[in-house]
């Protein structure tokens, strides 16, 4: 089994009456200038749907940057979204911008902004109100022209109520809302996603692996994928997946059929194919 290429990029795949809304509405604002929030479960798709909006808006021409907030310390997050200049910290060697200024013309997305400190948050809500940044160690400030849109899987007001997420940050962000439904509430979609990833799958002959059934229960989930003639006969691959099947897991699924795949073809004493 080998990789073919990628299509062209277009609408988040999905036919839900939920999740259609939600594209919809992403349709609508993206032709404005908003600030965006897109909330819902992790493994929901919202940087897909970042995405999206981007490549519909006027500033698709732009570069589409992200950074996740709950993956760095506070100190490295902020050098990384406001930039730094040299001298201001050990190992800053150069003056460096920071994302918000390298994405002037596009997009920024900030993922899991509920996991953004207190006193990052207000130099956040500063470069919004202001329009600009003030890198680490510097007292001279940079211009920012970017869109933002931010993601969380938190529940934000509840963050405010305990003070953990400022509210006046919160109102910045939270101009237009869109909120993802999981998976497990948008059924109709598992066979359409775990088409779209096998589609850039094909065996050693070149053709296209086949969804042979999905079948989605309050139990969970299993798919079976037919590999086509080409090795003496089709062979059924089967994978069951529990109740918690997220959009993210459906590509990992398709390199869970391959090596099963490939174990098939070892056990029937056949070459693996090429590639």
């Amino acid at each position: 089994i080998k990789k073919r290429s990628r299509g062209g990029k277009g609408r988040p795949i999905g036919a839900a009456a939920r999740f259609i809304e939600v594209l919809e509405l992403a349709e609508t604002v993206a032709a404005t200038s908003s600030t965006v929030l897109i909330s819902g479960e992790s493994g929901t798709g919202k940087e897909v749907v970042a995405r999206y909006i981007h490549q519909l808006s006027e500033r698709s021409e732009g570069a589409f940057l992200s950074i996740n907030c709950g993956a760095l310390p506070e100190s490295l997050l902020e050098s990384e979204l406001f930039g730094h200049v040299k001298g201001s910290f050990t190992g800053a060697v150069k003056d460096r911008d920071g994302l918000l200024v390298a994405a002037a013309g596009g997009t920024f997305f900030l993922d899991e902004i509920g996991e953004m400190s207190p006193s990052t948050q207000v130099k956040l809500l500063r470069a919004i109100q202001e329009r600009e940044v003030i890198p680490v160690g510097s007292t001279k400030a940079v211009p920012v022209d970017v869109r933002i849109i931010a993601a969380t899987n938190r529940d934000l007001e509840e963050e405010i109520s305990r003070g953990a997420f400022r509210s006046d940050l919160y109102y910045r962000l939270n101009v237009i809302q869109l909120h993802l439904p999981p998976l497990r509430e948008r059924s109709e979609d598992v066979p359409l996603l775990a088409r779209h990833f096998l589609a850039r799958l094909e065996d050693g002959n070149g053709q296209p692996l086949e969804l042979a059934s999905c079948v989605v229960t309050q139990s969970g989930t299993t798919l079976e994928v037919r590999v086509p003639e080409g090795h003496g006969a089709d062979y059924i691959l089967k994978v069951a997946v529990d109740a918690g099947l997220q959009v993210r897991h459906l590509a990992p699924l398709v390199q869970t059929l391959e090596r099963a795949f490939l174990r098939t073809l070892e056990a029937a004493g056949q070459a693996a194919p090429e590639g």
